[in-house]
């Protein structure tokens, strides 16, 4: 434990205080969720995940409610 405290300082209560700020949700468009779902059907969803760098299981949702998204769209 000391070989880990002289590698990173000393600890102190502030730091252990510190506040963390909320993630930010990211919104997308419907058209975005139906172009995504598409290659994602023909290809796979890690290929259409990293290629619109968006989650798997994200991706997995969007083309569950592939149906649900072109009725609004």
């Amino acid at each position: 434990m000391e070989n880990i405290i002289a590698n990173y300082g000393s600890i102190s209560e502030s730091e252990d205080e510190q506040v963390k700020m909320p993630r930010k949700l990211k919104s997308y468009s419907t058209e975005i969720k139906l172009k995504v779902a598409k290659p994602a059907k023909n290809i796979s969803i890690h290929g259409a995940s990293n290629k619109f760098k968006v989650g798997r299981s994200t991706v997995r949702q969007w083309m569950r409610k592939k149906k649900q998204l072109h009725k609004i769209a």
